[in-house]
């Protein structure tokens, strides 16, 4: 087999200078196919990544398509949508503008993308129409269209709009693994568990190892007291990630449903040991104590979690729970089940403010802001702010969002920003 190389090493050593010659003539050609090939092979793996819903896979595979191919627009556009998919804007901004530079005019591809990226940056109320008016015009990038719009909606917290985007795209691929994750996780967030589960299965029977949508899944079923059916998948999880502490969360809580407390203790204190600060854990962890009869140590559980997440109504729940039953705590229990009322009324308003956004047809700036003052209100800061801003561009002289915004500021210590807004204030008259 190592004839023909034998062959050509004598053909050189007879011939030396007619071989350099032809290494002159030919070396660069053959270096410049074969840098063709990379790049050709690499913007192929990108795309092929894209499809298969890893832009950070795709990522890389374009970069080194790039370091070849520099200021082909073709490149340049898929880099631009790999980059905001990864939520580099600044990176899919950059070679948007080379795009345009290159082409000397802002074509329809340029243009569509741009919008994608303002939309995906939080401009989308001022693109929206735009965006769904490519899908009814059933443009061939509808598919990448919805699933900008549902990442966005999804991002701040509109289910329905984004179960609307998600069953469009599914109608034009079936098999749109995303779609179908994603949907199962809005239909959860919309209290419709059913729709759900049948997303989740469908989803994980086309890519079994979609190890974040089968946590998910493991969390719906153990929150409907389906210990058997979340334990399958837990196993299976536990195979592929035996570390992962949400993982053996999951499988202490199974514990815990099957009555083996101090297998759930063990359990869960592994995770706290490794993550003292992991929610799911503390909640159980507080609860595994209060079923073994340790109610004091249930309440430093509980009390410890409340601390770290204080606007989950299910802790206080949880805490208020113990403290009923301890004799001389009644004043400390009716303390926590007024917390307990606050914490719950607030997460019930804003998740009754969001449905009643969802239905209306057009912007509202007063239940915007009431929503954005329920994020912050939740320690959701950053939906909170995106929403008050929404305010702003809906009302610029909203004095009640500006107000929201400079305390919010001046609490996480950006002075400048508080200030803005404050000088804001004075101009603008009070409603």
């Amino acid at each position: 087999m190592f004839r023909p190389f034998g062959r050509l090493w004598r053909g050189i050593r007879q011939h030396p200078w007619i071989s350099l010659l032809v290494c002159l003539v030919l070396g660069p050609s053959l270096a410049f196919g074969g840098a063709q090939l990379w790049a050709g092979y690499h913007y192929r793996a990108a795309r092929a990544a894209l499809r298969a819903g890893d832009p950070r896979a795709a990522l890389g595979h374009i970069q080194q398509a790039q370091r070849v191919w520099p200021s082909d627009p073709e490149t340049l556009l898929l880099a631009a949508r790999i980059e905001r998919l990864n939520e580099n804007y600044d990176a899919a901004e950059a070679d948007l503008n080379e795009c345009r530079r290159v082409q000397g005019e802002a074509t329809e591809a340029y243009q569509l993308e741009m919008y994608l990226l303002r939309a995906q940056q939080g401009d989308l109320s001022g693109v929206e129409p735009i965006l769904w008016g490519y899908v009814h015009k059933n443009s061939p990038e509808s598919p990448a269209i919805l699933e900008a719009l549902a990442r966005t909606y999804i991002r701040d917290m509109r289910f329905r709009p984004a179960v609307e985007a998600l069953t469009r795209w599914l109608k034009l691929e079936p098999n749109a693994v995303q779609a179908l994750d994603w949907r199962a996780w809005s239909y959860e967030r919309l209290r419709m568990p059913e729709e759900a589960a049948e997303d989740y299965r469908r989803a994980l029977k086309l890519d079994p190892n979609r190890d974040t949508a089968r946590l998910r899944f493991v969390e719906m079923l153990l929150a409907d007291n389906n210990p058997q059916d979340a334990l399958k998948h837990l196993l299976y999880l536990q195979k592929r990630q035996p570390d992962n502490l949400d993982v053996l969360t999951g499988l202490a809580r199974v514990r815990f449903f099957e009555g083996e407390m101090a297998e759930a203790a063990r359990l869960l204190d592994r995770v706290l040991a490794r993550n003292p600060e992991h929610y799911s854990a503390l909640l159980f962890r507080g609860r595994v104590a209060i079923q073994q009869g340790q109610v004091s140590e249930a309440e430093r559980w509980l009390q410890r979690a409340v601390k770290r997440y204080p606007t989950s109504p299910e802790l206080h729940a949880s805490l208020y729970d113990v403290l009923r039953h301890l004799p001389d705590r009644k004043a400390d229990a009716d303390a926590q089940l007024a917390r307990l009322d606050r914490v719950k009324g607030d997460a019930d308003r804003l998740i009754a403010a969001l449905a009643k956004e969802a239905g209306q047809k057009a912007a509202d700036p007063e239940l915007t802001y009431e929503i954005g003052c329920l994020f912050l209100k939740v320690e959701q800061p950053e939906l909170g702010v995106r929403w008050l801003y929404e305010v702003l561009r809906l009302q610029p002289d909203h004095h009640g969002a500006h107000r929201a915004l400079a305390e919010h500021y001046e609490k996480s210590g950006e002075k400048e920003k508080a200030r803005k807004h404050r000088s804001q204030l004075k101009q603008t008259p009070t409603k």
